[in-house]
């Protein structure tokens, strides 16, 4: 037995040396065997699995309360990071807290937007405030304790914040008062989606400078009157009247009831005033600023008298447009509209046949006899007019191709039907 166990012992030391298998001995650490084990991979994962279940456990307190504020969204108000985010975002034209909030409202400040938890819209000491306020044009948002305490970094808010206006605003009422008052042809601005601070700062600085007698603003979709839209308007608010409407298209509806002319009347007035039948262009879905270039330059070639161009889906005004135009845009009237199938109806209302260019079409633009007033549409080159703006129009035209060349590019087709609309 000694002999067996002394020979298997013996060669202890070469099954070490060849053994494939990894020999620890007693004395090794076992957080040192544990790191031989992990991967830096599996390191990783086990990192981010706690920082998950922390994650977990954050949420589920904030459901929990309401009032709950973790340390890495609203830090302790004596550190150095919070310190940091108020320095970051400016405060000085915010006020905060119920008292300071409803002095300020029951005051005559100059107010841009409230935002406040349903708690307090409701109350009765704020109801009548805030509803009165809103239809004035003041953004009041309603949001929630945690909501409000981001937006003012852990701030003691009480459910209740807004931000001051830098400017006072007037009604739409007082504005075309005083608009008529001062002119016999008085022009107002009105901004449609504009959310860039510095680009409403910027054309309320124009608007100014050429004697316009007032800015529409509507409440959404649009910047207030912050401090940077003062800063950029470089004193202009403090000689511009300025108004904040609920709802812009029934602004620009009372507006007409007035008498004045948004962009769109204009253009049908000067049409028929030059023209016994004038040819407009609308344009549906073109991109590209080189086919909006020339088909520009091939509509003032043609004497048509203007050009309209939706808002939205559509290649701008822009340096290419210009350059490609040659010239054209100099004695052409462009109009950009917000709805170009609201502008179409308006547009037969006043006389207006609205014919539309399409391969699909059942009328050859040869045989086209018909003499009126006409706004003919064009479309992309691939997905053509749209079927909403088909239904639009009164005629559906197509140019007989002779070749194999299934489509032609849209200012080609444009230029072609001009060509023959306007030779009769």
């Amino acid at each position: 037995m000694k002999n067996s166990s002394n020979k298997f012992h013996g060669n202890n030391k070469e099954f070490k040396k060849n053994s494939h298998f990894v020999y620890f001995s007693k004395n090794t650490n076992r957080s040192e065997n544990n790191d031989r084990f992990l991967s830096n991979s599996a390191k990783n994962k086990k990192v981010e699995n706690l920082k998950k279940n922390d994650e977990k456990n954050t949420s589920y307190l904030k459901r929990r309360n309401p009032r709950f504020k973790s340390n890495t969204e609203f830090p302790n108000k004596d550190s150095d990071m919070h310190q940091e985010f108020t320095n970051k975002r400016n405060f000085d034209d915010w006020i905060w807290g119920k008292h300071s909030v409803y002095e300020a409202l029951s005051s005559d400040r100059a107010i841009n937007r409230i935002w406040c938890t349903s708690e307090i819209f409701s109350s009765d000491k704020f109801y009548i405030l805030l509803k009165d306020l809103k239809s004035k044009g003041v953004l009041i948002e309603e949001v929630s304790w945690n909501r409000l305490s981001q937006l003012t970094y852990g701030a003691s808010h009480q459910g209740v914040a807004l931000q001051l206006a830098c400017s006072k605003t007037i009604s739409l009422e007082q504005l075309i008062d005083f608009s008529k008052l001062n002119c016999s042809n008085p022009v107002l601005v009105a901004l449609d989606g504009i959310t860039d601070p510095h680009n409403v700062g910027a054309i309320i600085r124009s608007a100014e400078a050429f004697d316009c007698k007032g800015v529409i603003i509507p409440q959404r979709r649009s910047a207030g009157l912050t401090g940077t839209v003062a800063k950029v308007a470089a004193g202009a608010l403090e000689h511009l009247h300025v108004t904040r409407v609920v709802n812009l298209n029934r602004a620009l509806e009372e507006l007409k009831k007035n008498g004045f002319l948004v962009v769109l009347e204009q253009l049908i007035d000067f049409s028929k005033l030059n023209c016994s039948n004038p040819v407009l262009v609308a344009l549906d879905g073109i991109t590209d600023p080189h086919n909006v270039g020339a088909i520009i330059r091939s509509a003032e070639a043609f004497d048509c008298k203007g050009v309209i161009i939706p808002q939205r889906r559509s290649a701008g005004l822009t340096g290419t447009v210009a350059k490609v135009a040659a010239g054209a845009l100099e004695h052409l009237h462009v109009t950009r509209v917000v709805n170009l199938n609201r502008a179409l109806e308006e547009l037969k209302k006043n006389g207006f046949l609205v014919v539309g260019l399409s391969g699909d079409g059942q009328i050859s633009i040869s045989n086209f006899q018909e003499k009126a007033p006409l706004v003919v549409v064009v479309g992309s080159e691939d997905k053509g007019i749209s079927l909403l703006t088909q239904k639009k129009c009164d005629f559906i035209l197509s140019i007989s191709l002779k070749g194999k060349t299934s489509s032609l590019n849209a200012s080609v087709a444009a230029a072609i039907s001009l060509f023959q609309l306007t030779g009769k």
